[in-house]
């Protein structure tokens, strides 16, 4: 009973190890007949399941992981913290030496832009500022641009290996909580207009209403406020739909034209799947995404839309 009682800790220990994420540098004891690998990853801190387990094990140092199994064919998938996943396979034999498996991220170059120029770049949590032309590791990152106005814009990068990637970010502000009702039958909160460079719905009879940029007419149709029976208002805005329905892509907004963009827009109603352009009386642009529509089911019960987007106040059209 007593050989049993102190063999009792040494299992917990050893479930311990094998269940946490901080097991680099154990050694399991000699087992004849199985096979010795030592794992590691570059760069450190991949999460390592061998063979589907949901146990995870960590290369969190430069010792590497340590560990015995039986002979035949084994996988070890690799995960690691820019989101990167390796899987490596491996036929193990018995014999007296370790299998080496690492695991390695191949690295691409990055060079970073901002406008207007000068903003400070950092990625992920580092606090040191990121020097352009810098590698990194196959992966997703985010990089912080800080601008001059202390405005900071945080993107996600998707950076390749064996190319160039290239990173341009405007100076533009977020507003994702913007929402619109349509101008019939509406309550005296339910603002119908809406003011770009503040986020703010305004209503039609508020005494700073020509400060409002568009409205939602409804039921299926964003309208420059300039179209508004209000003689006060008068602010031109523009609209043009995008191929694109991701709104982080990093895609810049095309030229202002008068043949390519409109005053008027329905599709931004009908398709929430696509993000659209905006150029205001101020020459600023806009990209903006329909994320809710709410169709009228009676008097009560107005339409509206809720939308989220990017406002660049610098005249800008780097997003």
């Amino acid at each position: 009973m007593r050989n049993l009682l102190l063999f009792l800790p040494v299992l917990m220990i050893t479930g311990l190890l094998l269940t946490s994420c901080k097991d680099a540098g154990t050694n399991p004891p000699p087992d004849p007949g199985k096979c010795f690998v030592n794992i590691a990853s570059e760069p450190i801190g991949a999460v390592v399941y061998i063979d589907g387990s949901t146990t995870a094990r960590c290369t969190t140092i430069a010792i590497p992981i340590k560990d015995s199994l039986v002979p035949g064919d084994h996988s070890f998938k690799f995960v690691f913290p820019n989101s990167s996943v390796k899987t490596l396979t491996f036929n193990l034999i018995a014999k007296d030496t370790p299998t080496v498996v690492n695991a390695t991220l191949s690295k691409g170059v990055v060079n970073v832009g901002s406008d207007p120029a000068g903003a400070k770049v950092y990625v992920d949590a580092s606090t040191t500022e990121f020097i352009n032309g810098s590698p990194l590791y196959e992966g997703s990152y985010k990089f912080k641009f800080v601008f001059s106005d202390n405005n900071t814009v945080t993107k996600t990068v998707s950076v390749t290996a064996g190319v160039t990637n290239s990173v341009t970010c405007g100076n533009f502000k977020s507003f994702s909580t913007a929402q619109i009702w349509e101008t019939a039958a509406t309550g005296d909160t339910q603002f119908s207009g809406l003011v770009l460079k503040t986020g703010l719905a305004i209503g039609f009879s508020d005494p700073k209403n020509a400060t409002m940029d568009l409205f939602f007419a409804g039921p299926d149709t964003l309208e420059s406020a300039y179209l508004s029976i209000k003689a006060t208002l008068d602010r031109h805005t523009y609209f043009r739909m995008s191929d694109s329905t991701n709104l982080d892509d990093g895609v810049s907004a095309p030229q202002y034209s008068t043949s390519t963009w409109g005053n008027i827009t329905t599709q931004a109603i009908l398709n929430l799947t696509h993000y659209f352009w905006i150029y205001d009386a101020d020459g600023n642009y806009s990209k903006a995404k329909v994320t809710e529509y709410h169709a009228k089911t009676s008097v009560s019960d107005p339409a509206y839309v809720k939308l989220k987007y990017y406002y660049n106040s610098k005249g800008s059209r780097a997003f």
